[in-house]
């Protein structure tokens, strides 16, 4: 079964079955080969000739499933922009890296800027993926297949980590820190919080080809089975696993499949992969799995019986307990659609949740729209950074919030559905004006249509 990053949901190209798709982190992913291995023997062939290489005999290629450590995620920053009002923490603070206001009053009122950034990263798991460089955006464009060591493509051996994935979490971390510490050596300083990461073992296709000369082994050629490109000569024995003493670390595990159908009457749900959250075109409910099991999310949609042309755009909504026919008063909104712009879906969070539209409101959606891509749990990271956007003159009292915020499991009320009418680019909410653009990884109407 294959599918795309982030995806919620997989269909079995089989039986034609379609299921919930649970990934803790553990689940292994393959990129699937795109050239075939004679292909990549006659690639080797032309590189050796364009080197100079002297060559007697090009062996039988070998194709391997090299092992990354792929990290994606995103990261909300609350910057400061007066160097001459920075106080770093002194040490022995348990916050020491963070900054504070160089006095906590109250009526501090000098400004900072806040800011969200998506990142991808891969690490090398094996020796030979630091040869594979360049796939940190091309993952997250290509149709993954879930890897199952009993099941490889033809021709193909799965190489075994070197690299565990509970240590391939560390390297991430590191990175990240190394991330920061270049920011603030070109004077930035920032606080940061993570609103979601993910590290799972993806393999990429890679084949080796041996040559000779005169009947001694001369080197190793390796290609890229994705692009059919010779990378160039690498260690004969590149292919071998480094033998730690120890067991051999797993390289992926298997996901939760858990059917893709409505628990209350039975219908089975529309697959849109990019989604998180999946209507019910019988009963209206609406099911996101967490975890193991699916839970039901309760809706609100604004009332546009005269929207003309646009398109709905879902948001969490935080809050204290409301009547089920409106959100909560004092709704706090997080975006739970997908943008390529992840900073004009914060502004644009915290000017509703400034302004929220007065409604009219209902519980019963008079169409099912869809585009809910941001799960639950990615949702809490989003309210951390739209609360932060929303105090941006007050940087003491943000670094206070991010202290408590870990101890801040609030479950999102329930998710509001908006319309936003379309004018020229941009897509503007009626009542409060707000506007935005970028939405969707793709072209909506492309999306639907596909």
């Amino acid at each position: 079964m294959a599918s795309l990053d982030g995806a919620a949901a997989v269909a079995c190209p089989h039986c034609a079955g379609r299921y919930f798709l649970g990934d803790d982190g553990s689940v292994g992913w393959l990129v699937p080969p795109r050239v075939p291995l004679g292909a990549a023997r006659e690639a080797a062939r032309r590189w050796l000739r364009e080197s100079g290489r002297r060559v007697t005999r090009i062996g039988e290629p070998r194709g391997l499933l090299v092992p990354l450590h792929w990290v994606r995620g995103m990261r909300f920053a609350w910057s400061l922009h007066d160097p001459a009002r920075e106080r770093p923490r002194g040490p022995g603070d348990p916050r020491e890296g963070l900054l504070l206001a160089p006095s906590e009053a109250e009526d501090a009122t000098w400004e900072a800027r806040p800011s969200v950034a998506a990142y991808a990263h891969a690490l090398p798991a094996h020796p030979l993926g630091g040869v594979l460089q360049g796939r940190d955006t091309r993952l997250q464009s290509l149709r993954l297949a879930l890897l199952d060591p009993d099941r490889l493509p033809a021709g193909y051996e799965l190489l075994a980590p070197s690299l565990s994935l509970a240590d391939g979490e560390e390297a991430a971390q590191r990175w990240m820190v190394l991330r920061e510490r270049s920011r603030e050596c070109g004077g930035e300083r920032r606080a940061v919080r993570d609103l979601r990461l993910r590290v799972n073992t993806a393999a990429v296709p890679a084949v080796l080809v041996p040559f000779r000369f005169r009947g001694i082994e001369r080197g190793t050629v390796l290609v890229d089975a994705l692009s059919g490109e010779a990378r160039g000569e690498v260690a004969p024995d590149a292919g071998e696993v480094p033998s730690p003493g120890g067991p051999v670390p797993r390289t992926g595990g298997r996901p939760h499949l858990v059917p893709l159908e409505c628990p209350e009457c039975g219908e089975e749900l529309a697959l849109h992969e990019r989604d998180r959250l999946f209507p019910c075109r019988n009963c209206a409910a609406c099911w996101e799995l967490v975890g193991v099991e699916r839970r039901r999310v309760r809706q609100w949609f604004i009332d546009a019986s005269s929207k003309g042309s646009g398109r709905w755009l879902p948001f969490w909504v935080y809050g204290s307990p409301s009547r089920a026919e409106a959100p909560p008063a004092d709704a706090v909104f997080v975006p739970a659609y997908e943008g390529r712009h992840v900073e004009m879906q914060l502004h644009l969070a915290a000017r509703i949740t400034r302004r929220p539209p007065r409604g009219p409101w209902c519980a019963e959606p008079l169409e099912l729209p869809e585009g809910a891509a941001v799960g639950h749990a990615e949702a809490q990271g989003w309210r951390w950074a739209v609360e932060g956007a929303l105090a941006r003159r007050n940087f003491a009292d943000f670094i206070r919030f991010l202290d408590a915020a870990p101890a801040d499991a609030a479950e999102p009320a329930g998710l509001v559905w908006l319309w936003f009418r379309r004018q020229g680019g941009d897509l503007i909410e009626p009542e409060t004006g707000a506007r935005t653009s970028a939405i969707g990884v793709e072209p909506w109407e492309t999306r639907r249509a596909a």
